[in-house]
């Protein structure tokens, strides 16, 4: 595995490359792994371009990105992640942390940049925040802490609320400390809590379906979740119940 240094390296030789008129130009090759819907990214991906032109790089002249977008589909990202490593790129660029993890998975030389992990840690990407060890560091949101933050936002818009839905993926690393800490808030503001459970996406109607008299529902801050979140409008339209979904990078409010 490459260290954090090296990778530091990788990313200066970039900045060094373009300041170097006497060196030949390169084109650097970037892979981008997106778990949702092509749709979805549209909006991101125009930032990491912006961002990315504001540095010196323009696509199709200096950089090539390879893209990969698994159209919601978790169990896709395996074979994609292993589709950027065979390109032989300088480097994978991906958000949330199931396409992170398939990444990391899929590639112990190539370096990887993540962006909107919610725990870095937990999920097993990174040792720690100060020495992420090797080949993969980013950004996390780190919103799992925010959840008793997020259920008093819904009890300011729901004054009346006593008991609330909250749906999680169970297989997911976030879901333990997330319902943890939406318990400690539940006790605090008086609300019970109700935990709708899934292991993969199919499920999720028929969970739903399952779920009656409560007065609202949070999305856990979980990936799946985020990709699929249309999918819980049918069952939130046909209660008239507030919805808070906070998988993304910031919390989107349905009433």
């Amino acid at each position: 595995m490459i260290s954090r240094r090296v990778f530091l390296a990788t990313v200066g030789s970039l900045v060094l490359a373009r300041q170097s008129a006497a060196q030949p130009a390169r084109i650097w090759r970037i892979g981008y792994l997106w778990p949702s819907t092509s749709q979805d990214r549209t909006p991101y991906l125009q930032g990491f371009r912006d961002g990315l032109q504001a540095l010196g790089y323009a696509e199709g002249k200096n950089v090539l990105i390879e893209y990969r977008t698994a159209e919601g589909d978790q169990e896709r990202l395996p074979a994609l992640a292993q589709e950027l490593v065979d390109l032989r790129l300088d480097v994978i660029v991906t958000p949330a942390t199931s396409a992170a993890r398939a990444a990391q998975q899929a590639t112990t030389s190539i370096p990887i940049v993540f962006v909107g992990v919610s725990d870095p840690v937990g999920s097993g990407l990174v040792h720690s925040f100060s020495r992420p060890g090797g080949n993969i560091t980013g950004l996390t949101d780190a919103s799992i802490d925010l959840a008793a933050k997020r259920l008093e936002l819904l009890k300011q818009v729901v004054p009346r609320m006593k008991r609330v839905a909250v749906l999680g993926e169970s297989t997911s690393p976030l879901w333990e400390p997330t319902w943890k800490e939406a318990q400690a808030a539940g006790r605090q503001l008086q609300i019970e809590l109700v935990p709708v459970l899934i292991a993969k996406p199919s499920e999720l109607e028929l969970a739903l379906g399952k779920l009656d008299r409560v007065d609202a529902l949070f999305v856990a801050p979980q990936p799946i979740l985020w990709v699929h979140r249309q999918r819980t409008l049918p069952w939130h339209r046909a209660h008239d119940c507030p919805r808070l979904t906070s998988g993304g990078p910031s919390p989107t409010m349905g009433v």
